[in-house]
C-alpha cells in the first residue's frame, strides 16, 4: 500500500470518526432514526464523501439497529430512541476511492441485563479480535475467536451478515 493511499484512509477514516461522534452525543430519548441519519448526510456532504451504503442500493447513509435488530433497521421521521434502547450504527464512507467503515453500540440510559450482556460480550469478542490482529492470521482464526469468546456470554454470532461490502 503506498504512502498516498494510506493518508486517505486515514482521512477518511478522521472524517467517519467525526461524523459518528457527533450523530453519537445526537442520541438522546425521542430523537428519530431519520433525524440521526439526517445528520450524517450532512456530515458526508460537507466532506464530500459518499456512504458506503449507497454501493449497496441502499438509500440511507447510516444503518441503525435498534435492540435485536441487526443493522439495517428502518429509517423513520417516526421511529424514535426510547430510555433502555440498545442502539447500534455503522457508518460506512467511501472518499477518493477508498473505504472507511466505523460501527459502535451505544446504551440509552439503564438497561436490561440481558442487553448489558450483549454489549459486553460484543465489545470483548471485538476486543480479543484487535488483539490477535497480526501478519498471516487466517480470517478463520479471528472467527473462531469471536465465536468463543461470544459463546463465553451465551450469545450466538449471527454468520450471515457481511459489511458494506469490503
Amino acid at each position: 500500500m503506498t504512502q498516498k493511499a494510506i493518508l486517505q484512509i486515514k482521512e477518511n477514516t478522521k472524517i467517519a470518526e467525526n461524523t459518528l461522534f457527533k450523530i453519537v452525543n445526537s442520541i438522546k430519548p425521542g430523537i428519530s432514526t431519520y433525524e440521526l441519519n439526517r445528520i450524517a448526510k450532512q456530515e458526508f456532504k460537507k466532506n464530500n464523501a459518499l456512504p458506503s451504503t449507497k454501493f449497496l442500493g441502499l438509500k440511507h447513509y447510516l444503518s441503525i439497529g435498534i435492540n435485536e435488530e441487526i443493522f439495517f433497521g428502518e429509517i423513520s421521521k417516526t421511529k424514535k430512541i426510547r430510555k433502555g434502547d440498545v442502539i447500534q450504527i455503522s457508518l460506512g464512507l467511501f472518499k477518493n476511492g477508498y473505504f472507511t467503515d466505523l460501527a459502535l453500540a451505544k446504551t440509552i440510559g439503564r438497561v436490561s441485563l440481558e442487553k448489558e450482556k450483549l454489549v459486553k460480550g460484543s465489545a470483548m469478542a471485538l476486543y480479543k479480535a484487535i488483539n490477535l490482529l497480526k501478519s498471516n492470521l487466517k480470517l478463520y482464526e479471528i472467527s473462531n475467536l469471536i465465536e468463543k469468546t461470544l459463546r463465553g456470554y451465551n450469545l450466538t454470532p449471527i454468520c450471515e451478515i457481511m459489511g458494506h461490502g469490503l
